[in-house]
């Protein structure tokens, strides 16, 4: 699983990206594939 590859390693999400990420969950227009692109987590 990639969430064990995070711990150490985690790449910082700049600001627009996380804005970005927040503004997909209020809407509630994305899909977990969206979400994992958009952090480069896979």
């Amino acid at each position: 699983m990639a969430v064990s590859e995070n711990k150490g390693g985690r790449p910082r999400l700049d600001n627009t990206t996380k804005v970005k990420v927040v503004e997909m969950y209020q809407k509630q227009d994305y899909t977990a594939k969206e979400i994992a692109s958009e952090l480069d987590i896979s």
